[in-house]
């Protein structure tokens, strides 16, 4: 059985590639939220806690060993965020606005099915999902374009042109199987525009849950 957030807060994650806006479209739903006088707490993964900044280091940095290992460390820190950041927040009523979560461990995880990663997904969340998912899609070159004057780029987010292409694949995937949490976002086009697009969803989701 999937554990639900309580009914006074909200739970909302942003996925898509590196280059794709989704750090930004979360800081705009922030302010968002804020303007109409709700509490909000913004995370990230991997590094929302101190074990999480470590292990954003060893993943993102140094990279792991094995695809395996990464798997794992990936959980570790999902498990660790969930129970010292997210899950706090939701029983205080905030709404808690990620950059990252179990749709990039689904995503960027190539090696294994859908049906593996569910399962370790499931054991390091409880069964904890979001109520509100927005995946921001960006052809793969628009990606690379905005990244260019990047002076850094992650192990992950440096792999091979074949491998982004297979994750952009992976996540339409994704979308497919959750499509009523999962609101795509073209986003292609102005940051104004798209966060239009998201506030939109925003303000449904306040409808459906407040």
């Amino acid at each position: 059985m999937e554990k639900k957030v309580g009914p006074n807060s909200l739970f909302i994650t942003f996925e898509g590639i590196d280059g794709c806006g989704k750090s930004t479209q979360l800081l705009k739903a922030a302010r968002f939220f804020e303007d109409l006088g709700y509490e909000v707490v913004q995370t990230k993964e991997p590094g929302g806690t101190m074990i999480g900044k470590h292990l954003r280091s060893l993943l993102l940095e140094e990279g792991a060993k094995n695809q395996r290992s990464e798997v794992l460390m990936f959980m570790l820190d999902r498990s660790e965020h969930l129970r010292q950041v997210i899950v706090p927040a939701l029983e205080a009523g905030k709404i808690v606005l990620c950059d990252r979560f179990i749709d990039s461990t689904l995503a960027y995880q190539l090696e294994y099915p859908f049906e593996i990663l569910d399962s370790l997904n499931h054991f390091a969340t409880g069964g904890l999902k979001p109520n509100l998912t927005f995946y921001f899609d960006i052809p793969l070159q628009t990606a690379i374009n905005r990244r260019k004057n990047r002076t850094h780029t992650d192990q992950i987010e440096s792999r091979s042109i074949e491998y982004m292409e297979n994750v952009l694949a992976r996540y339409l995937k994704v979308c497919m199987r959750d499509p009523e949490r999962i609101k795509i976002i073209p986003s292609n086009h102005s940051i104004d525009q798209v966060t239009k697009l998201m506030e939109g969803h925003l303000r449904g989701s306040i409808e459906s849950n407040f």
